[in-house]
């Protein structure tokens, strides 16, 4: 009997606090005049949540999400802004003028963007230098920092992929990975569709990657029969992929910018 009613005292404890929704205890560093702060959300387009007054620097809010979202606090004088993902929980926000750092804790989104960003932090930095020196030098000399680059790019999508895989309803996840939806091919997009979760369909993000992968699914021309064009070739006459048919045929594709093509051609 009292296993059931401390069961229940749990489940009734949970339940509250799922019903109080987020509070948002928040601090201005440097600012003491009353300015007025705006929450807005970002999930489907820009929306106005909320809207405060921060006395002495302090400033809160208060409401209920039905679910994560992808938010930020803005000020407008002086031009300020947070972003981070906001869900029916308790947050402490800390705002700085630059160039000091915000600090804001709270929410699980928070927590894995938070763990993901440490874990990923050295290994930003040290691709942000290669691309610095890789900027620098001649096109014809790039090609041992190009490919310095694709092993440490490899590396962070492994990371990438650690996390999909073990938060696949993971709103902060999605964000991670929104820059590379453009560039995927179809076999990619595929991939990430079936690790992501169902759940995140109320997110314009998630909906986002499941219309571009439909769109390159038309596009996929695997196993299915090669589109006609001509190009000039070494000498300069112009072959098309039509003259060559029924002939075993090996085409190579490559791009001047692509490091290990250079490399191979």
């Amino acid at each position: 009997m009292k296993i059931f009613v401390l069961i229940i005292a749990c489940l009734t404890s949970i339940s509250a606090t799922a019903r109080q929704g987020y509070n948002i205890a928040g601090k201005v560093a440097g600012i003491n005049p009353p300015t007025t702060l705006y929450l807005y959300s970002f999930d489907n387009g820009r929306h106005l949540l909320d809207s405060t007054v921060a006395h002495n620097g302090q400033f809160n809010f208060k409401g209920k999400v039905l679910h994560p979202l992808s938010v930020s606090i803005q000020i407008k004088k002086p031009r300020k802004s947070l972003s981070f993902f906001l869900e029916n929980d308790n947050y402490e926000v800390l705002m700085q003028l630059y160039p000091k750092k915000d600090s804001i804790q709270g929410g699980s989104e928070m927590r894995i963007q938070q763990a993901y960003d440490a874990e990923t932090a050295s290994l930003d930095a040290e691709m942000l230098d290669l691309s610095r020196k890789y900027e620098k030098l001649p096109k014809e000399e790039r090609i041992a920092e190009g490919e310095a680059l694709d092993k440490l790019t490899e590396q962070k999508m492994a990371i990438n992929y650690q996390y999909i895989r073990k938060y696949p309803s993971s709103l902060a996840v999605l964000h991670i990975m929104r820059p590379y939806f453009e560039v995927f091919n179809f076999n990619q997009l595929a991939e990430l569709k079936a690790l992501f979760s169902p759940d995140l369909v109320y997110s314009d993000v998630y909906t986002n990657l499941l219309a571009l992968y439909e769109k390159k699914k038309t596009g996929f021309l695997v196993g299915g029969q090669a589109p006609d064009f001509s190009l000039p070739n070494p000498q300069g006459k112009a072959i098309s992929l039509s003259f060559l048919k029924g002939k075993y045929t090996v085409i190579d594709f490559w791009a001047s910018w692509c490091t290990p093509c250079r490399a191979a051609n």
